[in-house]
Parts: C-alpha cells; structure tokens; sequence
C-alpha cells in the first residue's frame, strides 16, 4: 500500500467526508423548511386584489338595485299620469255633456214657460193637471169594475145560475163597487192636498228635470262640488 492510498483511507478524512455529507443533509432540510414557510406566507397583493373585486362587485349590484327600484318608480309615474291624461278626458266629456243638457234644457224651459203663460199661470196649469189626474183614476176605476162585471152576467153560466145567486154577485159587486169608491174618494183627497201643498208659484229648472226624469245635480253642478 503506498502512501497515497493510507492518505485516501485514513481515518481523518472520512470524518472530515462525513461532516461534509451531514452539512449538505442539514443545509437541504433548513432550504426545504423555507421554501415551506415561504409557501405558507399570505399574498398580500392577491389578497388586495380580491377585496378590491368584491367591493367593485358590491357597488355594481348597490348600483342595479337603485336603478331598479328607479324604474319601478318611473313606471308608477307613468301609471299615474296616463290615469290622469284618461280622468282629465271623461272630466271633459262630462263638462261638454252638461253643457250641451244646460242649453237644451234651458231652450225647453223658456218654451215650457210660453205655454204656461197661455194657460193662466202655473197655479192654474197645476189644477188642470190634477182635474186631468183625477178624471184618469175614475175613468179606469169604473171601465175596470163595469166592465168586469158586464162580462160575467152575459156569459151562458151565469145565465143558467139561480135568481137567489145572482142576486148574491150583484151584491158582491156593489160591496167591491163601494170599496172602489172610498178609495177614490181618498185618492182624490190627496191630490186637492197636493195642489194646497204647492210652495212654489212658479215653474222652475227642478220642475222641469223632474217632469222629464232627468237628475238635477247630474246637469247642474253644485257650487261646492269641484
């Protein structure tokens, strides 16, 4: 063995070769255990990044909400609006239509009142009115009774009943014939109260409406109604 080869195996250097070998070892563990503690370690900018995002996203769906709720209130608008333009129109109609039934009833007012001038006044056309009503009520009271009557004693059954029984529908038919009698009696009555209870002397727009069936406040707005 020469001395090259007791150098190379020597004692000595295979612990210095050892020492060596266990540096390295404990040198790669301690880059391992960085490079782990390196990976651990928070982002800083991607975590900026991100909090940055879901602001901008907050405000983007902050912002869709309002605009949202913007147009809901715009479409309401436009709702209340177009009600008013369609209740302006009928308001309108209704404003047109009055005045056309103004004029036409003033136009049959002033002619009504000519022909109660012709008759003697509106006293007198009232009593005439009721004279009228009164020959009315009898005329179709006594046509009714009468007629009735007539008919049921010229029918062949009655013919054939005896004296005693039509002698009992002859009195039935004065006793319903009385009955009639008061109660046109109270009818009339009535109607001579009627005439007394007239406050008015004259002929007025109400009259008028009245007769015709027309609803005064529809055609003559009240001053206190807008």
């Amino acid at each position: 063995m020469d001395e090259t080869t007791l150098v190379n195996t020597s004692p000595i250097k295979d612990q210095n070769n050892l020492k060596d070998k266990c540096s390295q070892v404990i040198s790669h563990e301690d880059s391992c255990k960085l490079s782990k503690t390196k990976v651990c370690k928070p982002n800083t900018k991607n975590t900026s990044n991100i909090l940055e995002k879901r602001l901008e996203y907050n405000e983007i769906t902050n912002n869709s909400l309002r605009r949202q709720k913007d147009i809901t209130s715009l479409k309401q608008a436009i709702k209340i609006v177009d009600k008013y333009d369609e209740e302006k129109k009928t308001f309108d109609l209704i404003d047109k239509w009055r005045d056309i039934s103004q004029k036409g009833l003033s136009y049959m007012m002033n002619s009504t009142l000519l022909k109660i001038d012709r008759v003697g006044g509106y006293m007198e056309l009232r009593k005439k009115e009721l004279e009228a009503e009164k020959r009315q009520i009898e005329y179709q009271l006594e046509n009714d009774l009468d007629g009735e009557y007539e008919n049921m004693i010229e029918t062949e059954e009655f013919q054939m009943l005896p004296e005693d029984v039509k002698s009992e529908y002859a009195k039935k038919f004065e006793h319903e014939k009385e009955k009639v009698n008061s109660w046109k009696e109270k009818k009339f009555s009535e109607l001579d109260s009627k005439l007394d209870s007239i406050s008015n002397e004259s002929f007025t727009m109400e009259e008028l409406c009245k007769r015709l069936k027309v609803d005064f406040s529809l055609v003559f707005q009240s001053s206190n109604e807008n």
